[in-house]
């Protein structure tokens, strides 16, 4: 006769119990704290939201008082991720009188030291907003912040520094700013050109300068790059040395260059360039020569229809055909031998290109 099943393990079913219970009671003791963080967290930001209201219309009405009556010394309490917000919003909408009435509030105030020691707190959004609004000021505290930052372990950071020191005309950082973009983004030729470059005509001198000493061909690339975006009248570089640099990327900014801006030396670039055996190079060169419908360098450019690089060819035959009627012929001619013609041909012909 088989045993009845009376022997169950009661203390193994006990003690699944007692984990479910645990399970359970750890799930709405999180629920409930999560329910909790969001009550907090809004009563929070609806009281921030008071505060910085009551700020902005703080800010409005020393704005509208003369000058030698303004003061920020009884400004309501903020924090300082509104307050630089606020401001900042301000340095961008205003211009003129109340622009500079803004800054000389700001400089030397309480709320000035705020924001520098923001600028070293909290996450990457507040320290840089904290940045952008020290750009607009003039103290030797701010420079000292914001150069400081060229240093940071944020490279994002660093572009805002860089980009504040270019605002402010700090010429003088030139080395520290291209140093400093250079080593968070060491490929990225066209990020630190396009910060360089809006420092304007008063930049050229010294982007020439650091051109001729430099040893980094990135960091000299980047600066043929501005100065081919900043676009001055003339250049005293000798380009055609620099399109005999080692470095591809210096050849191609040079040919930049020796497009937008006169340069004394008897070189020339672009048919340099054409025969360049940089495949970056000689691409960038028959684009150029599309633009500058140059007939006299056909024969470098119908050497290159033959390159083993589809684009290469491509770009060849359409400088080829924007030369005028006898390279529209020409095109045509090679369509019996380059299929490519034949497309490129077509293209042209339709209008929209």
């Amino acid at each position: 006769m088989s045993v009845l099943p009376t022997s169950a393990n009661v203390s193994l079913l006990a003690l699944f119990w007692a984990i479910a219970f645990v399970f359970f009671t750890g799930a709405l003791v999180l629920c409930l704290a999560i329910v909790l963080r969001r009550v907090r967290r809004n009563h929070i930001l609806a009281k921030r939201k008071i505060e910085r209201t009551a700020f902005q219309a703080y800010i409005s009405a020393q704005l509208v008082r003369p000058p030698s009556e303004g003061t920020l010394q009884n400004a309501p309490n903020c924090h300082i991720g509104d307050v630089t917000t606020v401001l900042l919003h301000y340095f961008r909408t205003l211009k003129g009188e109340q622009y500079e009435q803004l800054k000389d509030l700001i400089t030397g105030s309480d709320i000035e030291a705020g924001i520098i020691r923001s600028s070293y707190h909290g996450v990457r959004g507040a320290r840089m907003r904290a940045v952008r609004v020290l750009s607009h000021l003039n103290s030797q505290s701010s420079t000292h912040v914001i150069f400081d930052k060229l240093g940071s372990v944020d490279k994002y950071v660093r572009i805002t520094a860089a980009k504040s020191l270019v605002q402010r005309g700090s010429t003088f950082f030139l080395g520290d700013i291209i140093n400093s973009i250079n080593d968070a983004f060491p490929t990225d030729v066209e990020l630190l050109a396009g910060i360089i470059s809006n420092f304007g005509n008063q930049i050229v001198a010294p982007l020439e300068d650091y051109i001729r000493t430099s040893d980094n061909p990135i960091a000299k690339a980047a600066c043929l790059e501005a100065l081919s975006q900043i676009m001055p009248a003339k250049t005293s570089l000798n380009l055609g040395t620099l399109m005999n640099d080692p470095s591809e990327a210096v050849r191609a900014a040079t040919l930049s260059v020796s497009v937008n801006c006169a340069h004394f030396d008897d070189s020339d670039p672009l048919r340099l360039a054409l025969v360049d055996d940089a495949i970056s190079v000689k691409i960038r060169a028959a684009k150029l020569a599309c633009t500058l419908r140059r007939a006299d360098v056909t024969s470098e450019l119908y050497a290159l229809t033959n390159s083993s690089e589809m684009w290469v060819r491509y770009w060849a035959l359409r400088a080829i055909w924007t030369t005028g009627t006898s390279g529209q012929r020409f095109v045509e001619a090679l369509r019996k031998t380059n299929p490519l013609a034949t497309d490129v041909a077509l293209e042209m012909r339709s209008g929209y290109v």
